[in-house]
């Protein structure tokens, strides 16, 4: 069953990576942001189901699943680097494709961290609104590890970094408010998130 919605998951967002009408003419700064916002909104949404398949597919005693589960996780990840090293003239650093690996593994590890952590407890005095610091935070540090001119510069106006921003805000609110519970399901970030 886990592995069959990991795979299902994995489809589609190799879908969503493929509609060549949702990134056409897409800078590599929208790009970083719907990738990094998206994952983001993921996290946050699907916490309560993603925490225990993140923790299944790394304890699962058949070998065969979790190198399975594996497979299907980086297969995502390289088609995420080729979309990215489309801009490949924008990047400034010697190993375009590794600093989009590298960029994009601090991203995930981040996430992964710091939805393992239940509590909450752990990094809330660093970040006592993670969702809204890490919106702001992680896309530049990866636009500025790739070396791209101009790394704090706000992305380009695009219409899934407007209702990923919005998703944002919502959650945003709503945690000040008491109400966010981290659950199975709940709001869902848009569909065109591609992460």
């Amino acid at each position: 069953m886990a592995l069959r919605y990991h795979t299902r998951v994995a489809e589609k967002s190799r879908e969503n990576l493929g509609r060549t009408e949702l990134w056409e003419g897409t800078s590599l700064r929208q790009k970083a942001y719907i990738a990094i916002l998206s994952t983001i909104a993921a996290h946050k949404a699907h916490a309560g189901l993603l925490r225990p398949l993140y923790q299944l597919c790394q304890r699962h005693p058949d070998l065969a699943f979790r190198r399975r589960a594996f497979q299907l996780e980086i297969a995502n990840f390289r088609q995420v680097v080729q979309l990215f090293l489309e801009h490949r003239d924008e990047i400034h650093h010697p190993d375009p494709e590794l600093a989009i690996t590298f960029g994009l593994l601090l991203v995930a590890f981040t996430m992964r961290e710091h939805l393992m952590d239940t509590s909450k407890q752990r990094w809330s005095d660093v970040f006592p609104n993670a969702v809204a610091q890490f919106g702001r935070e992680l896309p530049r540090m990866f636009l500025r590890y790739l070396g791209v001119k101009d790394p704090d510069a706000p992305p380009e106006p695009h219409p899934v970094i407007q209702r990923l921003e919005e998703f944002r805000a919502k959650a945003d609110s709503e945690k000040s408010a008491g109400k966010m519970k981290i659950q199975r399901g709940g709001d869902s970030p848009p569909a065109e998130s591609g992460n």
